[in-house]
């Protein structure tokens, strides 16, 4: 037999008898080897172990000077193992159960740190991201001189600047799968909330892109509003960031676009918006009439209703006739404009 391989079976009969002690050892009934053995693999790192022999003893020893130090080292060697989620429950617990421990400061700092470990990615979920930034705000405001501050300012920045490229990301997806106006109204919300956003700049201009793209893809009847309001957003854009290049020839094009179609379609555009808006009240007012000729009590009122009714519904195939003409008319237009 090689020496290489006596030395492996050397190893191998070692392990298993350690394992067999540590088995024989959780088996035994003596709370206190099993107490004292815990604290000796804590101090060696050996998380694992000191984790399992103390969820052992913990049942016999609640109500005693030692169960909070055995529920805090318990969280810490969970936290040592990178086993986050069962960390943070334990210093959770910990927290509210021992507020007068001198370890509860310590536990409140590492249940923020594990929600900090379990945050994700900003493409992510950022439930835990949220969750950190919660304990780290409560813990600096109940602490503020404890050497724990600076670390977690800085990590709240951090999770910060994530939540700040999330909200982005958020509102440029509506934009990528053609909605929108719910990418103007997320960009818009996101704005309004995190004015500080570093991403400030490009959210402006994806309202202006958006505005645009909601236009131009539009029925003729809704472009001119919406290329109006994407050349408000332009202006709004100009004002924030007059000095910005980034965007500059993207955003001139699509203004000189917008410009051109109200120039070339803005009377025709409203006339038609104006028929639409004539149509749906007049159809609104014959719906009314009919619920007050049932309502009403009098003869005279419900005669007068239904004369009203005949006339409103007379103008209807009228009112119809008129927005198919604008309607061509603008079609035309639209041709020799392309």
């Amino acid at each position: 037999m090689s020496m290489r391989k006596i030395i492996l079976a050397v190893l191998l009969l070692v392990s298993l008898s350690s394992c067999g002690k540590f088995t024989k050892l959780l088996k035994s009934s003596d709370v206190e080897a099993k107490y004292r053995a815990a604290m000796e693999f804590y101090d060696a790192k050996k998380y694992n172990k000191t984790f399992a022999l103390f969820d052992n003893v913990l049942p016999s020893l609640m109500g005693t000077p030692r169960e909070d130090s055995i529920v805090f080292l318990m969280g810490k060697a969970a936290y040592n193992m990178e086993d986050y989620i069962s960390s943070g429950q334990m210093m959770d617990q910990y927290r509210n159960q021992f507020t007068r421990s001198p370890f509860t400061i310590e536990a409140e700092y590492l249940y923020g740190m594990s929600f900090y470990h379990l945050s994700l990615p900003p493409e992510k979920d950022q439930t835990d991201t949220r969750r950190a930034l919660s304990a780290f705000m409560e813990f600096v405001s109940r602490h503020p001189t404890s050497p724990y501050v600076k670390d977690l300012q800085e990590a709240i920045e951090e999770l910060n600047r994530k939540l700040y490229y999330k909200t982005y990301l958020n509102a440029a997806v509506y934009y990528k799968l053609g909605h929108y106006q719910s990418a103007v109204t997320s960009l818009r919300a996101a704005l309004k909330e995190y004015p500080e956003i570093p991403y400030k700049e490009d959210m402006m201009f994806l309202v202006c892109k958006s505005w645009y793209a909601y236009a131009r893809n539009s029925v003729y009847a809704k472009q001119l509003d919406r290329y109006l309001k994407m050349i408000d957003a332009y202006y709004n854009f100009k004002s924030a960031y007059p000095e910005s290049k980034q965007f500059n020839r993207e955003l001139e094009r699509m203004l000189a676009d917008a410009q051109k179609f109200n120039a070339e379609n803005g009377v025709m555009s409203q006339a038609i918006e104006t028929t639409i808006e004539k149509l749906d009240k007049t159809r609104q007012r014959v719906e009314e009439n009919k619920n007050k000729i049932f309502l009403t009590k009098t003869k005279e009122e419900r005669v007068t209703l239904r004369e009203e009714n005949k006339k409103l519904i007379k103008s209807i195939p009228q009112i119809k006739k008129q927005l198919k003409s604008e309607k061509k008319t603008a079609k035309n237009n639209e041709t020799k404009s392309k």
